[in-house]
């Protein structure tokens, strides 16, 4: 009964450990590259939208026609 509680504790102390440093790392990581990807994502939907529209019928590009 003992091992069952130290192995209990040590397997909860770790899980909960553990993903703090990871989440802290993995925050301050990916919130440059979702900041800059967004950026990125929204310059090109923005540049897409106004040149290029298509005809619905013919599929060809339309230029200057709304």
């Amino acid at each position: 009964m003992k091992g069952a509680r130290v192995g209990a504790r040590a397997t909860t102390s770790g899980r909960a450990g553990a993903p703090t440093p990871n989440d802290n790392k993995g925050d301050k990581v990916t919130s440059t590259p979702k900041a800059e990807a967004s950026n990125r994502d929204a310059d090109s939907a923005a540049e897409d939208e106004v040149p290029q529209v298509f005809d619905v019928f013919t599929g060809e590009p339309k230029v200057g026609e709304v």
